[in-house]
């Protein structure tokens, strides 16, 4: 999984010659990790985690796809969940069904916003799959 930790500043003494210690809210600060995205029986799936002691006022987990070969076209949001409040989870994006006779490239991202502004994210990685491929 990869993971990335929130800012959420230090509490530290600076001294001539001191060095900088996080503050534990830093050290024990919100944390989102991805998954794998799968393809299993006609549907893309994808997990992530997270942990949200406060830092963001959303998080949500999206199955990203696109035609492929795509030839430059952007990718769209096809499934999306999100969770507001604090607390710790294992959860899923809704599963995606590929359209039939079709070829897609896909991904799950996981993003932590907070006052609407997006303040991280990660991407899973990247599958080709689909009955037209």
């Amino acid at each position: 999984m990869k993971r990335v930790l929130a800012a959420s500043g230090m509490a530290a003494v600076f001294a001539a010659g001191a060095m900088a210690i996080p503050s534990p809210a830093l050290a024990a600060g919100s944390v989102i990790d991805i998954g794998q995205t799968i393809y299993q029986s006609g549907y893309v799936k994808g997990s992530g985690s997270t942990t949200n002691t406060g830092d963001w006022d959303n998080v949500c987990l999206v199955i990203m796809a696109r035609g492929f070969p795509a030839y430059g076209s952007p990718f769209s949001d096809k499934t999306k969940a999100c969770k507001t409040a604090k607390g710790q989870w294992v959860w899923s994006a809704p599963d995606w069904k590929v359209p039939g006779g079709t070829c897609v490239e896909a991904y799950t991202r996981i993003s932590a916003y907070k006052g609407g502004v997006r303040k991280s994210n990660k991407d899973s990685n990247k599958i080709v799959v689909g009955p037209g491929c």
